[in-house]
């Protein structure tokens, strides 16, 4: 089934324009300390990968899928880290919430937020991202990983898409 767009909501440029921004901060934000990026598939893993190209501190990259937190599958590994978590969109934040939550119980030596897009109209728990690339409305958006139904994620910018 193919899905038309209704309209580009970010261009490629902009975005490009905007990791660059978000790797300078982090940059120096993270001066000095041993960073580990976790990438919340399967959204965050374009934006991952060239949010990392634009950090420049040494940094390990992980990845995390939502279901691993369910279970209490976290590695050891997280403990006395500094974690920055990566996320694609934070929607209603009820999922990062819980992944926060599990990551937190690993104690690290610290934990902050990533996200390339926010719909802080939609978030219901007050989770606030310390580094986000764009605050949206409440429309449905898909391109640079985002998807629907596993469809659109390789769009190299944001577009709403006729559904």
């Amino acid at each position: 089934m193919e899905v038309k767009l209704k309209k580009k909501l970010i261009s490629e440029k902009a975005i490009q324009k905007r990791i660059k921004e978000l790797g300078k901060e982090i940059t120096n934000d993270y001066e000095g300390k041993d960073l580990l990026i976790l990438c919340i598939l399967k959204g965050s893993i374009i934006f991952t990968a060239d949010l990392v190209r634009n950090i420049k501190v040494p940094l390990t990259v992980d990845y995390l899928s939502a279901k691993n937190t369910r279970h209490n599958s976290l590695p050891d590994y997280l403990k006395d880290r500094d974690i920055l978590i990566v996320e694609d969109i934070i929607d209603s934040g009820t999922t990062l919430e819980k992944i926060v939550k599990s990551i937190s119980k690993k104690e690290p030596a610290s934990l902050k937020i990533c996200t390339l897009l926010y719909k802080k109209e939609c978030v219901k728990n007050g989770i606030i991202p310390d580094y986000a690339g764009f605050y949206i409305g409440k429309e449905f958006v898909v391109g640079y990983g985002l998807d629907y139904n596993e469809q659109m994620r390789e769009l190299p910018y944001i577009a709403i898409p006729e559904v």
